[in-house]
């Protein structure tokens, strides 16, 4: 049986854009093994990964929340991410596999509910979050997903919007493999 990909998630503050940071993410978690990210085209943050990560003809899962995702984000945001699909680079990739669109949830839900579906799919289908979000004493994230990867096992490689040139590496418990 072929071995399954180890997959990265991303997950940040929506006005985070850090360009160089984001290349520096993919970069470490291709160091760590990582074959196939997830993103979850939501604004800001993860539109920029999104485009990265076509640029770099990387293979990826653009996770939409529900089908009509980006019809009520801000217009520079719309623009962007009506520009991720309508490229033809996109659909090169798409024929490649190198990349994959998947709506996994109805789109009769409500949409804050879908977003924490999609939190909930990425930390079951992903082994490595990388995150762009501020950690405090409590053992907390300031992001949700991120704070539910944690708490869920994965390892975390997280960014500090304010420490431009700082990765943290998280994992709350981590299991030994006896028999392998």
């Amino acid at each position: 049986m072929p071995k399954p990909k180890v997959r990265a998630f991303f997950t940040g503050h929506e006005w985070c854009t850090y360009a160089r940071r984001t290349n520096a993410m993919i970069d470490k978690a291709i160091e760590l093994g990582c074959e196939e990210f997830v993103c979850s085209m939501m604004p800001g943050f993860d539109l920029e990964v999104a485009e990265i990560l076509l640029y770099r003809n990387l293979p990826w899962i653009a996770l939409l929340p529900y089908s009509g995702t980006g019809e009520s984000y801000p217009r520079r945001d719309w623009t962007k991410y009506n520009r991720i699909f309508n490229r033809k680079k996109s659909l090169r990739a798409i024929d490649r596999g190198k990349l994959k669109i998947l709506y996994p949830f109805s789109n009769s839900i409500d949409r804050s509910i879908s977003r924490s579906l999609q939190i909930n799919w990425m930390v079951k289908n992903c082994e490595v979050c990388l995150s762009v979000s501020n950690f405090d004493e409590t053992d907390k994230f300031a992001d949700r997903a991120a704070d539910r990867a944690y708490h869920s096992n994965l390892l975390v490689v997280n960014f500090y919007p304010d420490k431009v040139d700082e990765f943290n590496y998280f994992v709350r418990y981590k299991q030994l493999e006896l028999f392998a």
